[in-house]
């Protein structure tokens, strides 16, 4: 377990982190609400999304499922929180360099969905996932009631084609991809790889929009 954050992605002008998505768990996470925790000790736990006590809350909240939802007499707040597993890739796209956890939460989501969209939407014999290449990025986003934010931006590597960023598997390095893509798929579904949920710094559960992970993995080293 590395502990390792990625921050290099959220500096103008870097190349963008080159990235294959493997697999993508959603959970509840309840935390202080940051106002009162200031992000210092705000985790609480995290709940399946058909777990009694999020429908609950949901139930409670008129039905609302989305931001965030009050929960344990209005003194704590759910969050949906998308934990996207993946490759980090080599700046060539060549090679598989670490692996990684990317919690999205919030505003985050509506990048993660656009991107989602697009990746499924490409004909080319149902692809896995970890077949696509991407360029994830952050981008200011101006916000003329408060302050200036900033939001993911994922891109096809290489291009603007997400069918052209595809690995070829007839290639060494292709199906070298491949084959860490479908090893990480197996060790998440067997539990050798999983989110151990514990509190982030302040800074940290800000850049993560207010989720709060950690990495554990039995067999694998895994930054997040």
């Amino acid at each position: 377990m590395t502990g390792e954050i990625i921050k290099a992605i959220s500096k103008d002008g870097h190349p963008g982190l080159v990235f294959c998505p493997v697999q993508i768990i959603t959970m509840y996470v309840e935390n202080i609400p940051y106002e009162v925790s200031k992000g210092i000790n705000a985790y609480i736990a995290s709940h399946l999304p058909d777990s009694d006590y999020v429908v609950k809350a949901i139930d409670a909240n008129d039905g609302k499922m989305f931001g965030k939802i009050p929960c344990a007499e209005g003194k704590h707040e759910l969050s949906e929180t998308k934990y996207v597993f993946g490759l980090i890739l080599g700046a060539d796209g060549q090679s598989v360099d670490s692996y990684a956890i990317l919690p999205l939460s919030s505003t985050k989501l509506g990048p993660l969905k656009k991107w989602l969209t697009s990746l499924y939407s490409v004909k080319a014999n149902n692809p896995p996932l970890y077949a696509f290449r991407c360029v994830i990025k952050t981008a200011k986003q101006v916000n003329k009631k408060g302050a200036d934010t900033y939001n993911i931006v994922v891109t096809p590597f290489g291009g603007t084609n997400w069918k052209e960023c595809l690995v070829n598997p007839g290639e060494d390095w292709g199906a070298h991809i491949l084959g860490q893509g479908k090893k990480m798929f197996q060790a998440i579904e067997d539990r050798v790889i999983s989110v151990d949920f514990k509190s982030m710094s302040e800074d940290d559960v800000k850049s993560a929009g207010s989720s709060s992970a950690k990495v554990s993995g039995d067999q694998e080293e895994v930054p997040y």
